[in-house]
């Protein structure tokens, strides 16, 4: 009925396709806040079906909510396991990231903390888990623009993932590419390479070119050449980036906008504005049908063909 409706009413696609997308995330949304308050009112054992309904609230941007139910699965946990404990460890890792997500930094790490403090007390430094307690401590520095802190949290996460998976590992992979964005941060942009190289290097041997991932690095890298003011490198990386995100994710896939967007950047560094403004409407385009004209994204990218399309 609503897409007869459309077709009567004149309404386009993209238009119809952000509204089905809305309507579903928001039923979604209230299906998982119902079941919530059902399970709550029954005994839970140690909260694991309210934790795993606040990641997904989490993961469909209702953080708020996400945040509430992870604070009563604490109670559980405590009551079940007590405060040192793996499970609990796990819920104040949550927190963090969430509030991290809300912009509560401070508090974030304040729960990221006491997870890593429970974390050592049970496992020891040299453990997968720990390693990412770290990796999320540097996240949420890095959000605070506190580089040095940042890159010290990165480097632990490395050290533990180097001892304990080794150099050719994706996780390793993930924490260089880290510290490459937090050198990038801090302008150190030969340092930057090297770390990017590096994750490259490993997802290339281990889930070969065609992979996103191994996109995210050529975008990463594309972003350090830029900033270099080496835009033919620049534009090369982001082009190897754009070829496997359309065969990966496709046209309309919310990163393969943002290497459209990257590239039309690169374009307005060289002059070529003709060039970036398509690339920037591109870009455009993919975020307006994803998350229509009010998402942070959307209006980011409008300004770019606004103010491309006044130089063209």
């Amino acid at each position: 009925d609503a897409i007869r409706e459309a077709v009567v009413q004149g309404v386009g696609f993209e238009a119809l396709n952000i509204e089905i997308k809305n309507h579903l995330r928001g039923w979604y949304l209230d299906t998982a806040r119902a079941l919530a308050e059902e399970v709550a009112a029954k005994d839970d054992g140690d909260g694991g079906v309210l934790f795993n309904i606040a990641i997904s609230l989490f993961k469909h941007g209702d953080s708020i909510n996400a945040f509430k139910l992870l604070e009563r699965t604490l109670t559980f946990r405590v009551a079940k396991h007590g405060e040192s404990h793996g499970q609990t460890a796990k819920v104040y890792n949550q927190m963090g990231n969430t509030l991290g997500v809300l912009g509560e930094h401070d508090k974030a790490l304040q729960n990221l903390e006491r997870a890593l403090q429970i974390q050592l007390e049970i496992v020891g430094e040299k453990h997968a888990d720990v390693a990412s307690t770290y990796g999320d401590m540097g996240s949420i520095y890095g959000k605070k623009r506190d580089f040095d802190k940042a890159l010290h949290m990165y480097e632990k996460d490395l050290e533990i993932r180097l001892a304990t998976l080794g150099e050719k590992d994706v996780s390793t992979a993930n924490t260089f590419n880290n510290i490459g964005n937090v050198y990038s941060a801090k302008r150190e942009y030969d340092k930057a390479l090297d770390m990017h190289e590096k994750a490259l290097q490993i997802r290339l041997a281990i889930l070969g070119e065609h992979h996103p991932e191994t996109a995210s690095v050529y975008n990463n890298l594309g972003i350090a050449f830029k900033n270099k003011g080496e835009y033919d490198k620049a534009l090369q990386m982001q082009e190897r980036a754009l070829k496997i995100r359309l065969d990966t994710l496709g046209e309309q896939n919310p990163n393969t906008a943002m290497t459209y967007g990257n590239i039309g950047s690169i374009y307005e560094c060289q002059g070529e504005y003709d060039k970036a403004l398509q690339n920037s409407q591109r870009a455009l385009n993919i975020f307006l049908a994803n998350f229509g004209p009010q998402h942070h994204l959307t209006i980011l990218a409008q300004k770019d063909v606004t103010s491309l399309s006044s130089r063209v």
